[in-house]
């Protein structure tokens, strides 16, 4: 779609989400439970797709804590304190930097406006609801008797704080089987509560205040211990929105209830020339909560989820000296679970490596070349964040870059004096640790140039050891928003979109007129399917994990799915005869050089096809023929074998499903709901379709025959499989008698030795498990995908309690089932609003 079409759907979509929120303030709110949520809902939608399109592109810095985000952020904007930078995992809190041109010359500084804003009623409902259930998951598993039906059927905003306050007390503080991380759980859900209770009012406002307020306010302190005695609800009683603004104490009470923080930044141009952007993909950078600190870790996860749906631009931040076990691709999912395709998820991501100042440079090779296998064998921090590159930017290395914000204030002079006393020491003894100097970074970078010309570490050492790649890491979000920012704008608007006609379809519906009132029968076969739609949404929760496919596990031990297979390849690898036949071919420390053939003599590198098949077999391992057979072999052999490992996964957690389902299926077919379903079925859009969704819903019949039928496969072509080869295909080894030495010449005698052998063997070990699990992660993800859709398409069929209701005759104006302009309806009068906008989109109602 070019800019002209974009901004034509920007204009449609904001007056149809205009038009929603005129007719949501016009209609008489709903009576009923269903159809106050479903407004809420819509109302949110609207609020958010205006939001949405009056933005600015925006770009989110995510990663865990202590990753060194805000840091960075800071340092990217040539202001290292810009924002609070904490040692402790105090702050959780989505912050957005709405980026303005500065005067040139000019310093970087918080513009004048600062606001806060507070969740919406719809917004709090859901974390809260998603806390409790982190919350009764995890109990269920620590502690399987317990008894967690009050956090079960909780109402949101209603909630009962004094019963789980009483619950959480006797559970996990009075029973010695509660342990620290439940309490700490459990306390981060009553500090919630402990907010809402004093500030109700606050739902949903926005408040202006100040810089210095919100730094103070949103610095928790350190974390109490869970160890001691029950938590004491603390702060003022009463939290006002007129006043809070400028009241340190009254903010930092009300922390769990924020949503976001809004800073304007001024921005001069010789740090960072936004102004080159078109007028329409101006940024506005989110620092997103780090995952993992403690104090607010479910609503950080929360808030983190739910404000991805609409990020143009992610940068994942993550350690190069201490690379994250999860926490990156955790934010990959995130986006993936908004139903993004995987090319639209593909190109929202970029990859920043911190704190690179503290890994140590490897010492050149001299008896081997300085490959990027190389590299990654001789450096383990470096080895993570390779790994972490070819995972989430598969062919697109150009999107990654290595930074250390503590250098960059070195090179540049730029001051943090606005810092906390503990943060500013901790980058004064970071400026003082020994570094490798830019020269050490150069000569590696130039010898991988030289060695391995396509290896992305020449790149990135270049851009590293020239400014300490924060200019790069600028320009690298500059391309990528000119490239991609208005199509994920514009995806990201049509998504939500449909999303808000959806729920205004459903809304109207709800709404529509009945020829009778809720009966005790239509009541427990609502109850029914929402106890249905849960256990829906648990599986969806589960197959999604499957976007981490290092995580899945294949054993009740726990054994990861896809690093199993790997190391099996390697291991096949590594055992293979033809190494065995280089043992026994050793003289001291050096392979002995192989006897020339008899006759006349070939090229230096390889005999002629005639020549080598007459060869004796031993002679197969002085070229690297051999070995790019044995890797083709593995490669093939272990993607069937995973393939096939993968299908009985999935179908063993299917049947898994199966048995969750039992008691669902049970009540479906009995006689009495086959009955009742009878009477309601036919007077409910796409009834009789809907009806075989249920039966489906309840069995998984279709899913499990699908896996069923597939077949261990491996696609890889020849090619595919040579181009991955690690070594030169139809290459002389040093070992060959054609490869020339100069007599007793000991440099020329290196590349023999039995150091060398080890290197090439790993390097085909980790080449060919590299392309096995790569080959797995698609078919696992491929898999996922397509279970995921089939479990949200049931989801999504069963009906909303609205929706279960005797109705009249649908499709006659005027009748019960399709309201004539003067029929009345459930909040009293004509027809709403919403109902005739739907009309003029023409949605069929």
């Amino acid at each position: 779609m070019n800019a002209h079409d974009a901004h034509g759907l920007f204009k449609e979509s904001r007056a149809r989400a205009q038009a929603v929120h005129d007719a949501l303030a016009a209609d008489p709110q709903p009576e009923d439970e269903t159809g106050q949520r479903l407004a809420q809902q819509l109302e949110e939608h609207a609020r958010a797709l205006m939001a949405l399109i009056d933005d600015s592109i925006t770009v989110g810095l995510v990663g865990r804590f202590s990753a060194g985000k805000t840091l960075l952020l800071g340092a990217v904007l040539g202001k290292p304190d810009l924002l609070p930078v904490e040692l402790r995992p105090t702050t959780g809190n989505v912050t957005a930097l709405y980026l303005k041109r500065g005067e040139p010359g000019s310093s970087t500084a918080l513009g004048s406006q600062t606001t806060v804003q507070y969740m919406s009623p719809l917004e709090l409902s859901d974390c809260i609801r998603y806390m409790a259930q982190q919350l009764v998951s995890d109990v269920r598993k620590a502690l399987p008797d317990a008894d967690t039906s009050s956090l079960e059927s909780l109402d949101p905003l209603a909630m009962d704080w004094a019963g789980l306050s009483s619950w959480a007390k006797h559970t996990l503080w009075e029973s010695s089987a509660g342990n620290a991380a439940l309490r700490g759980a459990a306390e981060e859900l009553l500090r919630l509560g402990h907010a809402l209770a004093a500030g109700p009012s606050l739902v949903g406002a926005r408040v202006p205040t100040s810089p210095e307020v919100v730094k103070a306010a949103l610095d928790l302190g350190d974390p109490p211990t869970t160890d001691g005695g029950f938590p004491v609800r603390s702060g003022p009683a009463v939290l006002n929105p007129n006043t809070i603004g400028a009241d340190r104490q009254a903010m930092h009470a009300s922390f769990p209830l924020i949503a976001r923080v809004s800073y304007e930044v001024l921005l001069p141009p010789d740090v960072w020339e936004v102004g080159e952007l078109p007028s329409d993909q101006q940024l506005v950078l989110l620092d997103f909560p780090g995952l993992g600190a403690g104090r607010s870790q479910r609503r950080d996860e929360f808030l983190s989820r739910r404000e991805l749906a609409h990020v143009a631009v992610i940068v994942i931040v993550d350690r190069v000296e201490q690379p994250g076990e999860g926490e990156p691709l955790k934010f990959q999912g995130f986006l993936q679970s908004h139903r993004r395709k995987d090319q639209q998820v593909a190109d929202a991501v970029l990859l920043a490596g911190t704190k690179f100042d503290v890994v140590p440079v490897p010492a050149l090779p001299t008896a081997v070349p300085a490959t990027t296998g190389w590299l990654v064998d001789s450096s383990q921090r470096m080895a993570g964040f390779h790994d972490l590159a070819t995972q989430l930017l598969p062919g697109h290395p150009g999107r990654a870059c290595v930074v250390s914000a503590v250098r960059a204030i070195d090179v540049t002079g730029m001051t943090y004096s606005d810092l906390s006393p503990q943060s500013r020491q901790e980058i004064d003894q970071a400026r003082k640790q020994p570094a490798a100097s830019p020269a050490q970074w150069q000569a590696l970078r130039s010898r991988l140039a030289k060695d391995d010309p396509y290896s992305p570490w020449a790149t990135w050492l270049a851009d590293y050891a020239d400014d300490a790649g924060i200019p790069r890491l600028r320009s690298m979000i500059t391309a990528h928003v000119q490239e991609h920012g208005l199509a994920q704008k514009t995806e990201a608007v049509d998504r939500l979109r449909q999303q808000m006609e959806g729920t205004a379809l459903r809304l109207a519906r709800a709404l529509t007129p009945l020829d009778g009132s809720r009966t005790v029968e239509t009541d427990q076969l609502s109850a029914r399917f929402n106890r249905l739609r849960n256990d829906l949404m648990a599986m969806l929760e589960d197959i999604r994990t499957l976007h981490n496919p290092m995580k899945a596990q294949v054993t009740d031990a726990g054994d990861a799915l896809l690093a199993e297979v790997r190391d099996s390849a390697i291991q096949e690898i590594m055992l293979r005869p033809e190494w065995q036949r280089l043992l026994h071919n050793l003289e001291g420390d050096y392979v002995r050089k192989g006897a020339a053939p008899q006759g006349p003599a070939n090229d230096l590198f390889l005999p002629q096809d005639d020549d080598l098949l007459a060869w004796p077999q031993e002679r197969e391992i002085d070229t690297t023929t051999a070995f790019a057979k044995a890797f083709a072999v593995t490669v093939r052999g272990h993607v069937m074998e995973g393939s096939g490992r993968l299908l009985q996964w999935l179908r063993e957690w299917t049947a898994n499903a199966q048995d969750r389902l039992a008691e669902h299926r049970t009540w479906y077919e009995s006689d009495e709901t086959q009955d009742l379903l009878d009477r309601l079925l036919p007077s409910m859009e796409h009834g009789e379709i809907r009806r075989s969704r249920f039966a489906e819903a309840v069995t998984l019949d279709r899913l499990r025959t699908a896996l069923g039928a597939a077949q261990p496969r491996c696609p890889l072509t020849d090619e595919a499989i040579g181009l991955r080869f690690p070594l030169r295909h139809d290459h002389a080894l040093p070992w060959h008698h054609a490869v020339y030495e100069r007599p007793g010449v000991l440099q020329d005698a290196l590349p023999r030795h039995q150091i060398n052998t080890a290197w090439m063997r790993r390097q085909l070990a980790v080449a060919a498990a590299d392309l096995v699990i790569g080959q797995m992660a698609e078919q696992l993800k491929g898999y996922a995908a397509a279970v995921e859709r089939r479990l949200s398409e049931l989801h999504q069929a069963l009906p909303a309690p609205g929706e279960l209701r005797h109705r009249g005759t649908p499709g006659i104006a005027g009748a019960p089932g399709r309201p004539g302009p003067d029929s009345p309806r459930a909040g009293g009068g004509g027809t709403t609003q919403l109902q005739i906008l739907l009309d003029e989109w023409g949605i069929d109602r």
